[in-house]
């Protein structure tokens, strides 16, 4: 079973590594053309044609005669593997900072848990490409950016101190979006005297109106990470030696990821 597997595997890489077959895939999943006209529009010639129509139909990926072909869904399974596969190779250069990580013998302790963490939520396939922030200042305009876009729903687990952050978590309640926020006890405190230093009484009574409705809580938390519109994941990754020391901001999309924090935050749950 496993060689004729590994047969198969050989067998369909092979036929999809031909010109043209990818696009004439891709062309038949979302055209109503037949499938002569979408050969001649993408510059296959005639005997190419048969030859890809014969190998797609051998392989299982379509079905159909006459000119009428459409995608199986091993088909469709094939050629999503393939599109996923080209959106992590468009972020190539985030992908090998991740491997320059993970290869870092200073760091084992930390490649063995984002490694086990990612595969134990959702396994990588199961990941749309990640965008990565190599410092702390880019990954919270981009957590400040996606909480003021968020059009139904923020989570946030906020452990450092940032001002801004805690007024746009005020605006998202403000404007009808549902939050769900839990922010580290110190940090709290040092955002509630820089409120107080500042004058900003309105901020304080935002603040308490999230806290009677239960939507603001306290708590212990060892790093920040938000979901946003139960799609968009971020987290930050500190080093094990030192717990403070940021390492990496990562976002990314995965519904079962996503699932996973959802709950984190409708519970306020954080060891």
């Amino acid at each position: 079973m496993e060689e004729l597997l590994r047969y198969k595997l050989r067998t369909i890489h092979r036929l999809l590594s031909k010109p043209k077959v990818i696009e004439f895939l891709q062309e038949l999943s979302r055209s109503s053309e037949s499938a002569s006209v979408i050969a001649s529009r993408l510059g296959i010639k005639r005997r190419t044609y048969y030859y890809i129509l014969r190998e797609l139909k051998k392989e299982g990926l379509i079905l159909g005669e006459d000119g009428k072909y459409r995608l199986t869904f091993t088909g469709y399974f094939v050629l999503n593997a393939v599109e996923r596969t080209k959106e992590w190779m468009s972020n190539l250069d985030e992908i090998i900072r991740l491997d320059e990580l993970i290869k870092n013998s200073e760091n084992v302790k930390l490649n063995a848990f984002l490694l086990r963490s990612l595969e134990s939520m959702v396994g990588l396939s199961n990941i749309q490409p990640v965008r990565i922030f190599p410092d702390r200042t880019s990954f919270k305009k981009y957590l400040l950016e996606s909480i003021r876009s968020a059009k139904a729903y923020v989570g946030v687990a906020l452990s450092f101190d940032d001002l801004d952050l805690l007024h746009q978590i005020v605006d998202s309640s403000k404007n009808g979006v549902v939050v769900r926020a839990v922010v580290d006890e110190s940090v709290m405190g040092a955002l509630e005297k820089d409120v107080n230093r500042l004058g900003e009484m309105s901020l304080v009574e935002e603040i308490s109106i999230l806290r009677s409705a239960g939507s603001l809580k306290t708590g212990r938390v060892p790093r920040t990470f938000a979901l946003i519109d139960f799609e968009d994941v971020l987290f930050e990754i500190r080093s094990p030696r030192e717990e403070k020391e940021f390492i990496m901001g990562i976002y990314m999309k995965s519904p079962t990821v996503a699932e996973k924090v959802g709950r984190i935050f409708d519970g306020h749950l954080l060891a």
